[in-house]
C-alpha cells in the first residue's frame, strides 16, 4: 500500500509540474509573440520614418539646387560683391518665409531687376519684395510689373528706392477707379516721357492713366492726345 501511495504522489506531482511547465511555456510563447509583434511594428515604424526622412532630404536638396540655379541668374545680371550677394540671398530666403512665393520665384524677380540695371543690394532686395507683393495684389505678372514700374521710374528720373511709393499709388488707383492695374500701367508707360518734361511725378502720370481708363479711353489714343496738349502747354 505504501508503494501505491508513493506512485500516486509521484504521478500527481509530475502532472502538476507538467501542467505548470505547459502554462509557463504557453505564457512565454504569448509574450514572445507579443514582443515579436512589437519589434515588427517598431521596425516598420522605423523604416517608414527613415523613408520619410529620405524623401524630405531629397526634396530639400532638390529645392536647394533649384534655388542656386535661380540665384545664378542674379549673379549673371547684377554687379555686386560676394558680401552683397550673400546679403541679397539672405533677404530672399527671409521673404520666402513671409510671402507666398518661393525663394526660386523671388530670385527670378531679382534676375529681372539686374537686367533692368538695379544692382545695389538694398535697392534690389526692396524691388524684389515690392514686385512680389504687386504680383499678388494686382492683375500684373511679376515680369510685367517689374519692367513697367522700373521703366516709368527711370524715364521720369525717380529713384528706384522709391518703387514702393509708386507701387502703392498703382494699387490705390486700381482699387478706387474703374480700371485694371495693367491698363493704368500701359497709360503710365506711354505718358512717362512727356510727363517728365511737363514736371509731373510718376504717381501723377498713373493717376491720369487711371482717369483715362475709367473714362473708357484707350491708352494709345488718349496718351497721344495728352502728349499733344502737354507739348502745346510747354
Amino acid at each position: 500500500m505504501a508503494d501505491e501511495h508513493k506512485i500516486a504522489i509521484v504521478v500527481t506531482v509530475k502532472d502538476n509540474v507538467s501542467s505548470g511547465l505547459d502554462a509557463v511555456q504557453s505564457n512565454v510563447s504569448k509574450k514572445t509573440g507579443a514582443m515579436s509583434g512589437m519589434f515588427s511594428a517598431v521596425a516598420t515604424t522605423a523604416a517608414l520614418a527613415f523613408t520619410a526622412i529620405g524623401v524630405a532630404v531629397a526634396k530639400g536638396l532638390d529645392s536647394a539646387i533649384k534655388y542656386e540655379e535661380a540665384f545664378t541668374g542674379i549673379r549673371k545680371t547684377v554687379n555686386a560683391s560676394d558680401a552683397d550677394f550673400q546679403k541679397i540671398s539672405d533677404s530672399i530666403r527671409d521673404m520666402s518665409r513671409r510671402m507666398p512665393q518661393s525663394a526660386v520665384e523671388l530670385a527670378k524677380i531679382g534676375e529681372i531687376a539686374g537686367q533692368l540695371g538695379i544692382h545695389a543690394a538694398d535697392d534690389l532686395s526692396k524691388f524684389i519684395e515690392v514686385i512680389g507683393k504687386l504680383e499678388l495684389a494686382t492683375n500684373l505678372t511679376a515680369e510685367s510689373a517689374a519692367t513697367s514700374l522700373a521703366s516709368i521710374s527711370q524715364v521720369m528720373n525717380e529713384p528706384i528706392k522709391d518703387i514702393d511709393k509708386l507701387a502703392s499709388s498703382l494699387v490705390y488707383l486700381g482699387n478706387n477707379f474703374n480700371g485694371t492695374e495693367k491698363d493704368i500701367v500701359n497709360w503710365g508707360k506711354r505718358l512717362s516721357g512727356i510727363g517728365e518734361i511737363a514736371g509731373l511725378t510718376a504717381s501723377e502720370v498713373l493717376a491720369i492713366g487711371a482717369a483715362g481708363t475709367a473714362a473708357g479711353v484707350q491708352a494709345e489714343a488718349g496718351a497721344t492726345s495728352l502728349q499733344t496738349i502737354f507739348i502745346q502747354m510747354q
